[in-house]
This record gives C-alpha cells, sequence and structure tokens, in this order.
C-alpha cells in the first residue's frame, strides 16, 4: 500500500485512502478517485465522492447505553502507572461506548454536520472534525485538536484549565517535531484557538512547514512517517502506542486512523475520530481523550462519553426568520429585494407572509436606522427599531468549518461562535470545503484587477448582493484562499454598509 501511494503520487494519480490505525499499510484502502468503491461515501475540502445518502423526513437516533467504568478505570490506572515509571508523558486513552439498536449508518452520515465525513456502508461512519494533513502549493499545514468543553459552558474555561493547556502543549511540541521530519521552516502559525464542533468546544493550533515540489512522489513514504496521528497516540510516540495497544482491550481499527484524498496537486486528509462502528455483537461509539498526570478519571471517563454523540445538521425546523432593513429618511432601503428573500426563507418554513410587510409602521423621516424584522410560523411580525451603528471590517481571519445557515434564522448561536474566534481581527471569513463563502455579517467580493468576484455558493444570499448581480456589478466564481493574489481587493457588503472596499487581500486576509 505504501508504495502504490507511491505510485499514484508520481504519476499524479488523483486517488482515495484508507488507512486504519492498526497495521495502516497492510489493511487500508486505496482507490483512484475515478475508480472509487461503491460503499464509500466521502465528503472532504471541496470534494464529495461516491453515492450521497439523502436525508429521511426525520433524523436518526444516537443512544449510548451503559459503558464500563470500571474497565475504563483499570486501563487508566495502567496508564498512569507507565507515566509515572516515565515511559509515557501522554497519551490518547480510547474506549467503546455501547450503543442501544442498530444505528442507521447512512442516516447518521446523512444527518450529520462535519467537516470530514466518511461512510463505509454496513461497517462504520465518521463525522471528523480534525483534520490530519492538508498540502496545497507545497505548503505542509496541521490542525492538532486537544481539548474540549460542552458548548453549555463559557469557553474560556477550556483555556484557562491548566491540565488541557499541558496536554495541548504536548501535543503540538510532537506534532511539530513529526513535521521536521519531512518538511522544512515547520513553525506553529496558531497557538491554541477555539473553535465549535457540534455541541462541544475544541481546542486547536495550527502548524505549518514547507515542502519540496517533488513531494507526491513519496506520498506513501511522507503518510508512513507521519503515522499515527499524535493527537491520537502520544508521547513519546512510539512507546505510547505499545502501552495503548496493550492495556485498552479493544482493537481500535480504522478508528483514529486517517483517510484523505489526493487530487494530483494538493492533499486532504482527516484523522477518524467521531466514530461508529458496525460489529457483530451491536454497535459502538470509539472515542478517547488525552491522559496526562494530573487527569482524573472521573472527569476523563465523563468526557470521553459526552463524544458519544453525533453533530445533527440543523434542521429547517419552526424557528423564526428575520430581516435586516435599512431605513434612511424614511424610507426602507432595497424594501422589494427583502421581501423577496423573506417570502423565500417563510415558504421553507411551512408559513406565509402578511401582505403588507410593514404594516401600519410608522418609519423615522430623517436620519439613519437599523430596522430588525423577526416573523415565525407561530408569531407575529416584530420590529426592532435602532440607530445605525455601521460596522465596516478592515482585519479578518479565514475560518475553516462546516457550518450551514440557508436561511437568516433567528436562531444565529453557530454564527456568533464563530464571530468569537476572530482573536484580533475584526471578523471571520467563512471557509467551506475550501471554498470562501461570507463574514458572519457580510457577503464577499473579490477585484482580480478586471472583475468584481463573488463566491459561487455563499452562507446567505444577500440583498445588496443579489441587486449587484442582477446589475453586472458582480461575477459569481468558485474562490480559494490559496488563489488569491495579494494586491487583489477585498470588497464586502451588506444591508446596512452597501457595498465597500475593505483593502488588499495581503492587509485584510489572515490565514494561519
Amino acid at each position: 500500500m505504501q508504495e502504490r501511494l507511491n505510485q499514484l503520487g508520481r504519476n499524479l494519480r488523483p486517488c482515495f485512502f484508507i488507512l486504519p490505525y492498526d497495521a495502516p499499510f497492510d489493511e487500508g484502502f486505496c482507490y483512484p478517485l475515478d475508480a472509487l468503491a461503491p460503499q464509500l461515501a466521502v465528503q472532504m475540502g471541496p470534494y464529495r465522492l461516491g453515492a450521497q445518502p439523502l436525508r429521511a423526513a426525520a433524523p436518526p437516533q444516537l443512544v449510548p447505553d451503559r459503558g464500563d467504568y470500571e474497565q475504563y478505570r483499570h486501563a487508566f490506572e495502567a496508564l498512569m502507572h507507565e507515566i509515572g515509571e516515565g515511559n509515557s508523558y501522554l497519551a490518547n486513552l480510547c474506549a467503546r461506548t455501547p450503543l442501544r439498536g442498530r444505528p442507521d449508518l447512512e442516516q447518521l452520515y446523512a444527518w450529520s454536520q462535519s467537516r470530514f465525513k466518511l461512510l463505509f456502508r454496513d461497517r462504520f461512519v465518521c463525522f471528523s472534525p480534525e483534520s490530519f494533513i492538508t498540502i496545497r502549493a507545497n505548503r505542509l499545514m496541521t490542525h492538532p485538536m486537544k481539548g474540549t468543553l460542552p458548548c453549555d459552558q463559557p469557553p474560556e474555561q477550556l483555556l484557562k484549565n491548566p491540565k488541557e493547556q499541558a496536554e495541548h502543549t504536548m501535543v503540538v511540541d510532537l506534532l511539530r517535531n513529526d513535521l521536521s521530519q519531512i518538511a522544512k521552516g515547520v513553525r506553529v502559525k496558531r497557538w491554541r484557538y477555539i473553535e465549535q464542533a457540534g455541541s462541544l468546544w475544541q481546542s486547536s493550533s495550527a502548524i505549518a512547514g514547507q515542502l519540496d515540489r517533488g513531494w507526491p512522489d513519496r506520498l506513501g513514504d511522507l503518510l508512513a512517517t507521519l503515522l499515527p496521528a499524535g493527537s491520537i497516540s502520544g508521547a513519546p510516540k512510539r512507546s505510547t502506542v505499545a502501552i495503548l495497544d496493550r492495556i485498552e482491550g479493544f482493537r481500535r481499527g480504522f478508528f483514529s486512523g486517517v483517510f484523505g484524498i489526493f487530487d494530483g496537486q494538493d492533499l486532504y486528509s482527516a484523522v477518524l475520530i467521531r466514530f461508529v462502528e458496525q460489529a457483530s455483537e451491536g454497535a459502538y461509539f470509539k472515542s478517547g481523550g488525552g491522559i496526562t498526570a494530573d487527569s482524573d478519571p472521573q472527569a476523563e471517563y465523563a468526557e470521553l462519553r459526552a463524544k458519544a454523540r453525533f453533530p445533527l445538521a440543523a434542521p429547517l425546523e419552526t424557528a423564526g426568520v428575520f430581516e435586516t432593513i435599512r431605513v434612511q429618511n424614511g424610507r426602507a432601503i432595497l424594501l422589494g429585494w427583502h421581501r423577496r428573500r423573506l417570502q423565500a426563507a417563510a415558504a421553507r418554513r411551512g408559513f406565509r407572509l402578511p401582505r403588507e410587510l410593514l404594516g401600519t409602521l410608522r418609519l423615522p423621516r430623517s436620519g439613519r436606522f437599523r430596522l430588525k424584522l423577526t416573523i415565525g410560523p407561530k408569531t407575529p411580525a416584530q420590529y426592532t427599531l435602532h440607530d445605525a451603528a455601521i460596522r465596516r471590517a478592515k482585519r479578518l481571519r479565514l475560518v475553516r468549518c462546516a457550518i450551514r445557515y440557508p436561511l437568516k434564522c433567528a436562531d444565529r448561536h453557530a454564527l456568533q461562535a464563530l464571530y468569537k474566534s476572530r482573536q484580533n481581527a475584526d471578523d471571520v471569513v467563512i471557509v467551506r470545503n475550501g471554498l470562501i463563502s461570507d463574514t458572519t455579517v457580510a457577503n464577499v467580493a473579490i477585484f482580480d484587477g478586471d472583475r468584481w468576484l463573488t463566491p459561487a455558493a455563499p452562507l446567505l444570499k444577500g440583498t445588496v448582493r443579489a441587486r449587484l448581480l442582477a446589475g453586472g456589478f458582480l461575477t459569481v466564481a468558485s474562490l480559494r484562499p490559496e488563489t488569491l493574489e495579494p494586491q487583489w481587493l477585498v470588497g464586502l457588503m451588506n444591508a446596512m454598509t452597501g457595498f465597500y472596499v475593505a483593502g488588499q487581500v495581503k492587509d485584510v486576509l489572515i490565514d494561519d
């Protein structure tokens, strides 16, 4: 298998691979992209491969059964002994949580929302939030993920937790050393940032290095050097893997292995975590967590159990929809465009708008205001009017995630969480499946020296964007961060600001 991947890389032949944790090159699979096995379905980066299952009318149930804490505690104590002896200082101890019934793997895949998804029909499904390595334009990147916290708790608690900080530091150091075996100039580009993955906050860092142009010739060798992934094994890696093999009490198989796509030019890959497996004796959710000398067995087991759920994609439920309308000198700007979008959103929620959208609402005759109109299937239209606070962004941080927001829904929890991850920037630019979409409040445009281009798959189709498209000012295009030239211009637009130029790509966009 390792030489097979080298050969495909040398020939620049696009391929897909699955490499299990145990004996990755003896028991793994590799297929040319044009000959993918029929039992596979994949979502990764810009790719959707295989027969994608359709959603049923209602989401599937994934119900954890009672686990075996005593078995976990026994393995935990054996691991703590090894840590005390100096044979390991960080280990990712994993366990199996039994599931009730026989989960529908295809519906779990169809209904889950995750950056990376893999269905191996009748065997397992994975909805992973964690990349393994990415190579674009000879630049090697990894984003190790260590540290979780339920989303009902403040994310700052995760950053302040000394045990989680120590664990994260060890993993980053391990992976920096791993990458230095195959790349030059390896350094930490972004340290310990918070992202949301389903019902959990996750702590990640970004590490980057540079490869030579001939790296595809050694595709299999590069993967062999880095496996198993440091975030799901431990440090020192070799001795820790041997310890885990001895004490965990089950064979991991594909769980905590990697899967990926080489498209003939770039490489995308992910770690096989958040994993449901169908075995002959029943179904299991396999998960784990990092153990250090400061770990507590009950807390670690609770974290492991908290991961035994799947990230449900938001259905088009009955929450209200809303529009933000600019009011200036007594006029609602672009009211017809707003009404058309609101009509479409209401239709998808199964209700109709009143004939008079603004009813008898009296608008101020002078000044500029922000009017928010909220309406739902069981609630009448509600209006709030505020002085217009114009927020124009000048610095934007690229954030890669799988968020869906097809309607302007009153529930903006996911967008607010992304906005909080902006750090020292004014907002984030959301990158979905490798393609630029929007900020949390504005549509995006890029001027390439000839035309203003706007993403083909925006998160939300704004009214200003729609009007500029209709007038021929904007052209739809698929935009990837790595293809943007530093001197190109970044434009932003929404109902309150209109269209404005934020600056050049090199000054506006932060990608680390």
